[in-house]
C-alpha cells in the first residue's frame, strides 16, 4: 500500500469512528430510548447512519485517486 493511499484509508476510518462516538450523545439526550440496555439497537442504527453520511461526505472531498 503506498503512503497516500494509507493517508486515505486512515482518514477514512478516522471519519467512521469520529461520527460514530458523537453518535452516543443520543444517550444523553434520550436516554429512555438510547441506552445500552433496551435501547442499544438504536444507538447503534444512529451510529451507523452516522458514519454512512460522514464516510460519503469524505469520499467525496477526497477521492480515491490512483498515482
Amino acid at each position: 500500500m503506498t503512503k497516500n493511499v494509507k493517508k486515505w484509508f486512515y482518514g477514512l476510518i478516522s471519519t467512521a469512528i469520529s461520527s460514530m462516538a458523537t453518535s452516543l450523545s443520543t444517550y444523553v439526550i434520550a436516554p429512555k430510548e438510547f441506552n445500552f440496555g433496551a435501547g442499544f439497537k438504536n444507538i447503534m442504527i444512529i451510529a451507523g447512519i452516522s458514519a454512512f453520511i460522514s464516510i460519503a461526505n469524505y469520499m467525496q472531498k477526497s477521492p480515491w485517486e490512483k498515482q
